[in-house]
């Protein structure tokens, strides 16, 4: 149960790509998430919300298995976080899911305020997620503004 652990955190091999495994755990999703983009709000939230808490566990195991604090080659926070920003999009095109990727990774990497401040708030799992969520939530108003208010 522990190794399924690491790979569900690790995005079954994805994160130990030597080079840029959040950005590659990200462009995974935007390459898988067509399907869920195309269902209910609904359903969009309770995938996100099933992967969520898998997230936290795996995350959590990660870290204990691995010996260290929010590793590199967990990319589960970067799939939910990813996809939160994706869920903004009303009428998914390649355009759009592009600009959701871009605007994801940005306040990923960058980790503006307040994101910076939820990663230190919380501990293990919950705190690798988190921050991703948050970034996913900034980049779906982003990503919603730009092209349904504007």
């Amino acid at each position: 149960m522990k190794k399924l652990l690491l790979n569900i955190a690790q995005l079954f091999g994805i994160g130990r790509i030597g080079f840029a495994p959040g950005t590659l755990g990200s462009i995974t999703t935007c390459l898988l998430a067509y399907p869920i983009l195309k269902l209910s709000f609904l359903y969009r939230f309770s995938i996100i919300l099933i992967l969520f808490i898998i997230g936290i566990i795996a995350s959590s195991q990660a870290e204990e298995m691995l010996g260290e604090k929010d590793p590199s080659s967990v990319v589960i926070d970067e799939v939910v976080g990813q996809l939160i920003t994706l869920c903004f999009i009303l009428s998914p095109n390649f355009f759009q899911i592009l600009f959701g990727f871009i605007t994801f990774r940005v306040l990923d990497i960058l980790k503006p305020y307040p994101i910076k401040n939820i990663e230190e708030m919380f501990n293990s799992g919950l705190g690798i997620m988190c921050d991703d969520v948050a970034a996913g939530i900034i980049g779906g108003l982003i990503l919603f503004g730009v092209f349904y208010l504007f």
